[in-house]
C-alpha cells in the first residue's frame, strides 16, 4: 500500500473526526440572540406554501437586513426551524465536516486542513443557528471548486447556491483558483456567471441597504486587523467582539501577522492567495461590521480556508498541526455550553470583554427579559460606565432599579444624570422612583412636567401615578 496515500487517508479521517468533535458541544444549544426573532418567531412559523416568498424579497428589517438576499439559507432555516434549533446545529455540523473533507481534497491531503477543522474562530458558525448561511456558503464554494475539473456547469450551480446562501461564497472558490489549485479560466467563467445570476436575483428582489460606513471609517483598521489577528491569536473568544472596545494590540498584531504571512509565503502563489483570502473575508464583511460595531467571529470563517491554504504551501511539521488541532479542540469543549442560552452567552461576553458596553447591554436585556431586574440594573449601569452605551441604557437602568425595588438608588441615578433632553418615559420612571421612595415633593414636580392639555405624557400608568401623587 502506498504510504503517502495511507497518510493522506489518516489525515482525512482525523480532520473530519476532529471537526465532528468540535461541533458536538454546540448541538444541544437552544435559540440565542437573533435566533428568537429570525427563526423561532418568523421563519419557523412561515407556512410551507409561502416559502417561495423567501426567494422574492430580502431577509427584511431595517438596516443590514434589507441588504441580505439569502433565499437558500432562509429556506433551510424555515424548514429545519420547525424541527427545533438542534436540527439547525446538526446541519451546520454536517456542513462543517463536509467542508473539511472537501478542503482536504483540494489541498491534496495536507494536514493543514486541521487549521480549518478545529480553529476556535469557527465556534460562532457552529453554535449560532442564525449563522447557518456562513456554513452553507463555505460548503457550496468548496463543493464548486471540487466539481470544477469535472463539470463547469455543476461548479457554477454549486457556487450560485453558495452565493444565494451568503455572499461570502464568492471568496474561497476564486482564491483557490488564484492560488493555482483550480484551472483559472474555467474558474473565472463559472464565478462570473454565478455572480451575474445572483446579482440579477438580488436586483429583482429589490435588495439594498443603507449602511453607516463613512462615519465609522476610523474603525476600518481594527475591523480588518482584528479578524486577521484572531487567526493566529484567537482571544478573546466572545460573541460580542465590540470594535469600540477592541484591545489596543489587535491592530498591530493583525498587520504584523499578515505581513509575516506574505513575507514567508512570498515565493508561493498558493500561500499569497491564502493570505489574501484571510484579509478578504473581513473586508467583504466591512459594511455590517462597521454598521453594528461588531467584528463577528463568523466573518473570519471563509478566511480559515485561506489560513489552511497558506499552511499547506509552507509545509509545517504535521506533528505540530496535530498538536495545534488537539489544543484547539479544547476551546470548543469550553465554549460550546456558552452558546446554549442567552444568559450563558452574554454573561460570558462580559467576562471576555468587561470594557464592552455592548456586552453589558445585551446581558442586561437578557436579565430583564428573565425578570432578574437587579442584575439588569447592574448590567445597564456597567454599560453606561464603560463609555459607549446604547442610547437607552441610562433609561433601562433607571427602570430596572425601580422594578427591583431600589427606589433610592433610582432617584440618585436620575439626579446624577443629564438634565436636558429627557424623554417623557425617563421622567415618568424618575417620578415613580421618587414616589416609591417617599419623596413626595419631587414626585409632584416631576409628574407636573408630564401633564398635557389632553392628559398625561409617558407610559400608560402615568395617569394612575399622577392621581396618587396629587391626591
Amino acid at each position: 500500500m502506498d504510504p503517502a496515500r495511507t497518510e493522506s487517508s489518516r489525515v482525512l479521517l482525523g480532520a473530519t473526526g476532529l471537526a465532528a468533535l468540535a461541533s458536538a458541544p454546540y448541538l444541544s444549544g437552544g435559540p440565542v440572540w437573533d435566533d428568537h426573532t429570525l427563526i423561532v418567531q418568523s421563519l419557523a412559523l412561515l407556512p410551507l406554501s409561502e416559502l417561495g416568498t423567501l426567494w422574492t424579497q430580502p431577509v427584511g428589517g431595517a438596516g443590514p437586513g434589507a441588504g441580505y438576499y439569502r433565499p437558500v439559507a432562509m429556506t433551510a432555516l424555515a424548514v429545519l426551524g420547525r424541527l427545533g434549533i438542534p436540527a439547525i446545529h446538526l446541519l451546520a455540523a454536517a456542513l462543517h465536516v463536509g467542508s473539511t473533507a472537501l478542503l482536504w481534497r483540494l489541498l491534496g491531503g495536507s494536514a493543514a486542513v486541521l487549521l480549518f477543522a478545529v480553529h476556535p474562530m469557527a465556534g460562532e458558525v457552529l453554535g449560532w443557528a442564525s449563522a447557518l448561511p456562513d456554513a452553507l456558503a463555505v460548503f457550496f464554494s468548496l463543493l464548486a471548486a471540487v466539481l470544477l475539473p469535472r463539470t463547469v456547469l455543476g461548479a457554477t450551480l454549486a457556487l450560485l447556491a453558495g452565493i444565494l446562501s451568503k455572499e461570502t461564497a464568492l471568496l474561497p472558490f476564486v482564491f483557490l483558483a488564484l492560488g493555482g489549485l483550480l484551472p483559472l479560466r474555467p474558474a473565472l467563467s463559472a464565478w462570473g456567471v454565478a455572480v451575474v445570476g445572483a446579482g440579477a436575483a438580488r436586483l429583482l428582489a429589490g435588495t439594498g441597504a443603507d449602511y453607516a460606513i463613512w462615519s465609522h471609517r476610523h474603525l476600518i483598521p481594527a475591523a480588518l486587523a482584528w479578524p486577521v489577528a484572531s487567526a493566529g491569536v484567537p482571544w478573546p473568544l466572545t460573541a460580542v467582539r465590540d470594535l469600540l472596545a477592541a484591545p489596543a494590540w489587535v491592530t498591530p498584531l493583525g498587520v504584523g501577522l499578515l505581513g509575516g504571512m506574505l513575507w514567508w509565503g512570498r515565493r508561493s502563489r498558493l500561500a499569497l492567495a491564502g493570505a489574501a483570502l484571510l484579509l478578504a473575508a473581513p473586508a467583504l464583511a466591512l459594511p455590517p461590521t462597521l454598521d453594528g460595531y461588531l467584528a463577528a467571529e463568523r466573518y473570519l470563517y471563509p478566511g480559515l480556508v485561506g489560513l489552511a491554504m497558506w499552511a499547506t504551501a509552507l509545509k509545517p511539521p504535521p506533528r505540530l498541526l496535530w498538536l495545534v488541532g488537539a489544543l484547539a479542540l479544547g476551546s470548543h469543549l469550553w465554549r460550546g455550553p456558552q452558546w446554549h442560552s442567552d444568559r450563558a452567552l452574554f454573561s460570558a461576553a462580559t467576562r471576555a470583554m468587561p470594557s464592552s458596553s455592548y456586552a453589558w447591554h445585551f446581558y442586561g436585556m437578557v436579565a430583564a427579559q428573565e425578570g432578574d431586574m437587579a442584575t439588569a440594573a447592574d448590567a445597564f449601569g456597567a454599560a453606561v460606565e464603560t463609555g459607549h452605551p446604547h442610547p437607552l441604557d441610562r433609561l433601562l437602568r433607571l427602570r430596572a432599579l425601580v422594578e427591583s425595588g431600589q427606589h433610592e438608588a433610582a432617584c440618585a441615578w436620575a439626579a446624577d444624570g443629564p438634565d436636558d433632553g429627557l424623554t417623557a418615559e425617563y421622567i415618568a420612571w424618575w417620578a415613580r422612583a421618587a414616589w416609591e421612595a417617599g419623596r413626595v415633593d419631587d414626585a409632584r414636580r416631576l409628574i407636573g412636567m408630564l401633564q398635557t392639555p389632553d392628559g398625561w405624557d409617558g407610559p400608560p400608568w402615568v395617569g394612575a401615578l399622577a392621581a396618587a401623587v396629587q391626591g
